[in-house]
């Protein structure tokens, strides 16, 4: 997440010592399927917006505090279940969980969850030490946002952490003169160390601030994609919709077309027909206005996404680009397109069979060259197909994965078990050792 320079405000010193309120998280004791015995922590989120999040960070989350209830994962972009235009493309069992197959159809992983139940203070030191902030600057990570704080928890936001970054996004209260806006933190993570104590936790997202923080988004951090994904979990769609739509409509340059209708296209399958069809008239009526603009023909993505996608393809374009975003394309079209270059980080893996594109991915990379990161560890836990196992194993020897992966094995071992038999007795050694290790580790 790139950002541009900001005013220098004093910076937290990494000799900081950790607040004694800080919960530590605690080596669990009990198997997983004890832990998932608990009683669930308490959480505003609707019910039906809750998900059982399956990736090898939530399995891992779930572990930190073995005497603390479950920790509830939840987005807003859920809210409209099976009636949101995506859930025409469900299908059942490629996660291992419906709501996680729901996820899927709805454009995960770009998905962005909140989980409750996480027993740290309500402080943004709290959040920091939650998130290892100081330890990663050791390492050389320069991490000034919330938004790259918590990469390595799989785009699994603390309720606290969320509304930060909203705070950290729109600072200003509505009317607050140039002059008064030195008073307020552009970043909550370059505040003095007493402000930072104090920094209130809100609870509340207005209009005027969620338009100012998409802008920000983009114009500052050059990051709207996250953010916008980050505002509908807490929002729902359709308050994140129809504010893209209303800076749209107020000044076309404030943001780029491109992007700006990319994004809006995404968070789109997350509305029901109607909610959609009102959309698409205001995007009809925004390029009617604005003719002469620049990437105008952007707003198509909405009104006419599949007419918009042949034209750009017969521009040699790929439909990869439109995949997540267009429903109705040529399916046979679209696996081709997937299959020639296939991509963890984005849903690609959906519209096809997993399998068969984890092994295009596997051609050519030997053991210690696989393209795989945490970013696709997210996507790949989250997958119910035989090779994901493999994938699994690999990531599993980084440092940086090893126990989100360890907590997916113990979570999933069951399942993975034949997967892991399997490999054990295969041709590749350094592979078999993995499995045969794993699954020793795994039997009761």
């Amino acid at each position: 997440m790139a950002t541009k320079k900001t005013p220098k405000k004093t910076s937290l010193k990494s000799t900081k010592k950790p607040s004694k309120e800080v919960a530590t998280p605690e080596t669990p004791q009990r198997t997983v399927g004890e832990l998932r015995q608990r009683p669930f922590a308490v959480s505003p989120a609707p019910e039906h917006c809750r998900v059982d999040l399956c990736t090898a960070q939530a399995e891992w989350m779930r572990t930190l505090y073995p005497d603390s209830p479950q920790p509830v994962f939840s987005s807003l972009a859920l809210v409209n279940g099976r009636k949101s235009r995506g859930a025409q493309r469900l299908r059942p069992g490629f996660s291992f969980t419906p709501s996680m197959d729901l996820a899927w159809a709805l454009g995960f992983p770009s998905m962005v969850f909140i989980v409750d139940g996480v027993p740290v203070p309500d402080t943004v030191l709290a959040m920091m030490d939650f998130y290892q902030v100081e330890q990663k600057r050791a390492r050389g990570h320069e991490i000034n946002w919330w938004g790259t704080a918590q990469i390595e928890h799989g785009k699994i936001y603390t309720r606290r952490a969320a509304m930060a970054r909203s705070i950290e996004l729109s600072p200003y209260p509505e009317g607050t003169a140039e002059e008064q806006r030195e008073e307020f933190a552009a970043r909550l993570f370059d505040l003095d160390l007493q402000d930072a104590e104090d920094a209130s936790a809100e609870t509340e997202i207005n209009d005027y601030h969620l338009h100012q923080g998409l802008i920000r988004s983009e114009v500052d951090f050059d990051d709207l994609t996250e953010d916008a994904h980050l505002f509908t979990a807490l929002l729902g769609p359709q308050r994140v919709t129809a504010a893209l739509m209303d800076i749209a409509e107020r000044d076309p340059t404030t943001i780029r077309p491109s992007t700006l209708f990319y994004v809006l296209a995404q968070v789109a399958v997350s509305l029901t027909e109607g909610e959609f069809s009102e959309l698409a008239e205001r995007a009809r009526a925004w390029s009617n206005a604005n003719a002469s603009t620049k990437e105008v023909e952007e707003a198509r993505w909405i009104y006419d996404g599949l007419a918009w996608a042949e034209q750009r393809r017969k521009k040699k374009k790929e439909y990869g680009l439109f995949r997540t975003l267009i429903l109705g394309l040529p399916e046979d079209k679209v696996r081709a397109e997937i299959l020639r270059r296939p991509h963890p980080r984005w849903n690609d893996l959906f519209f096809v069979d997993p399998d068969e594109a984890l092994a295009v991915l596997a051609r050519g990379s030997d053991f210690d060259e696989r393209d795989i990161e945490l970013g696709h560890l997210r996507s790949l836990s989250s997958i119910a197909a035989a090779g994901v196992v493999t994938d699994m194993l690999k990531l599993g020897v980084s440092e940086q994965c090893r126990d989100q992966v360890k907590a997916w094995f113990e979570a999933r071992g069951e399942w993975t078990r034949p997967h892991l038999d399997r490999l054990a007795s295969g041709s590749d050694a350094r592979l078999s050792k993995l499995a045969l290790a794993t699954g020793k580790r795994l039997r009761p």
